[in-house]
């Protein structure tokens, strides 16, 4: 299995998907949130947006991060990544927020900073 190389809407890379299709990394190692059944928490439990298709979403619904495939601007070339780091526990799981439609709009956040939010 193959990483998922995570873009902002800028093209850059800024995190990536591990092997284990759930965990999400910063291009740092630090390990900061994670997927489950199409729903994203942050390392602490905190719902904190949608992965539909390829997109990250916000809980407005606007679009956070992008795939390769999803990405509708031109890609930087990848930097080398950091070795992964040693990963605390995750935290338990909070109400999931009523999904909102989704906008291809960008929300204006930082990938990394939603990320990194909870």
């Amino acid at each position: 299995m193959a990483e998922i190389s995570l873009y902002d809407s800028n093209g850059d890379a800024q995190a990536y998907i591990a092997d284990d299709k759930e965990t999400i990394y910063t291009w740092d190692g630090d390990a900061v949130a994670y997927i489950q059944n199409g729903l994203i928490y942050g390392w602490s439990g905190t719902h904190i947006g949608w992965f539909k298709s390829g997109v990250i979403y916000d809980e407005s619904g606007d679009a956070v991060g992008f795939t390769k495939e999803t990405s509708q601007v031109a890609l930087s070339v990848e930097s080398v990544k950091s070795a992964k780091a040693i990963q605390a526990a995750k935290g338990a799981q909070s109400v999931v927020s009523t999904q909102p439609v989704f906008s291809s709009s960008p929300s204006g956040k930082s990938l990394t900073g939603f990320l990194t939010s909870s």
